[in-house]
């Protein structure tokens, strides 16, 4: 372990030290020059002499100073000072996604908020041909005011520098046996796990695994050892996210279903594609019926036969009131003409309140029926032919 607090590299003072993982040490550090917080990263100290991971770290750097983002870790030098090769970035106040979720799911909701966020900066830096290839909680940061930053490009890809050996040859992760292929076991896609060449449609699959933990608070692909992780991913299908949390709108778990498919052609192909569909899917979420949850089943009940009860009630104190003077009134009308049309005031009412009790009781109470109808019986299927049973069952009623 390096004793750097105190020393200065280049012109960033160590001041003291935030973290360390096995692809680098972090330190707060003061910039002397502009006179602001930095954060400084180096290379352990076991493989600071390492010319291979230098050059991973140069490519990380040179990587992250492609992409200018909200959603992306900013980077503002890459140098070394004696033996000791660093790069400053912005200093974050916050949490990993991995510290918020060891603390509790965030649910559904806000699962779509950060994901959002995330597809945003991975659509940035696909469109700049990075391919992260390491995304997962640890690599997420949120910081106090709810920013979503993108961490470590360590195992990053540039595709259009990439020599056809970077790009085919599999590498060992620090978070798997020797010998495993590059990624990280859990969240790594179908491809990754065959040692196949990857592109952004393997950082989409890693996304779908973070929102599905996100959202159900367990890994989609979670087994005791990383050779049966890997082995769920490439046969297993995750268990199905309506059927572990009730209340999901169907349109997010699709989502969440088509990012994890194994052939990667049946994916979102973009980050940008992703970030509209969650985008779209979180908005359509708040009106949606499709997703009723059962313990919402009896408040839908109540608010109908409420709705019913109130029409009744203002049928019977208003309604036949209205219509019995119109009808009065035109009985005695045709009376004064001549001819007995007594009977007239009882059609009128019979015809014209009919039509309009109807229209109020029969539309909300179709719906209703149709919506509790749905809910019960499709669990599992897809929105698609949720809504076209639904249609069918409207259908039916009438």
């Amino acid at each position: 372990m390096q004793d750097l607090i105190g020393r200065t590299l280049g012109h960033y003072r160590i001041v003291d030290k935030i973290g360390e993982g096995g692809m680098g040490e972090v330190y707060r550090a003061r910039d002397e020059r502009l006179d602001r917080d930095v954060a400084i990263k180096v290379l352990p100290s076991s493989v600071a002499q390492d010319p291979e991971r230098i050059a991973r770290f140069e490519r990380e750097a040179k990587a992250v100073a492609k992409l200018e983002h909200p959603n992306i870790l900013e980077i503002h030098d890459f140098g070394s000072d004696d033996d000791v090769t660093y790069s400053a970035t912005e200093l974050l106040s916050g949490e990993t996604l991995r510290e918020r979720l060891d603390s509790g799911t965030p649910g559904w909701r806000k699962a779509a908020e950060i994901g959002a966020s995330i597809a945003d900066g991975l659509a940035a830096a696909h469109g700049a041909g990075i391919i992260h290839r390491d995304l997962k909680p640890d690599n997420v940061f949120v910081t106090s005011d709810g920013r979503v930053k993108i961490l470590d490009f360590g195992l990053a890809r540039d595709v259009e520098a990439a020599t056809p050996d970077e790009t085919h040859s599999p590498t060992v992760s620090r978070y798997t046996d020797p010998g495993a292929v590059m990624g990280t076991a859990g969240y790594m896609s179908p491809e990754q796990v065959r040692g196949e060449p990857t592109d952004a449609r393997s950082d989409i699959f890693a996304l779908g695994s973070v929102l599905y933990e996100m959202a159900t608070g367990r890994r989609a692909f979670a087994r005791d050892t990383a050779a049966e992780t890997m082995t769920a991913i490439l046969k297993e299908e995750p268990s199905d996210l309506s059927v572990l949390i009730s209340d999901i709108p169907l349109s997010l778990a699709d989502i969440i279903r088509r990012c994890l498919e194994k052939k990667s052609e049946a994916r979102f192909q973009t980050g940008q594609d992703l970030a509209f569909a969650v985008a779209v899917g979180l908005t359509g979420a708040l009106s949606c019926r499709f997703a009723t949850s059962s313990p919402r089943l009896p408040l839908a009940l109540f608010r109908g036969l409420v709705l019913f009860g109130t029409v009744c009630v203002v049928y019977a104190v208003v309604g036949r009131h209205v219509f019995a003077h119109f009808g009065s009134q035109l009985t005695l009308q045709l009376l004064s003409l001549g001819g007995d049309y007594s009977q007239l005031r009882d059609s009128i009412l019979v015809y014209a309140t009919g039509p309009v009790l109807m229209a109020l009781i029969g539309a909300p109470a179709l719906y209703l029926l149709a919506t509790l109808t749905m809910s019960r019986v499709s669990r599992g299927w897809s929105l698609r032919r949720r809504k076209m049973a639904f249609m069918a069952v409207c259908t039916g009623m009438l």
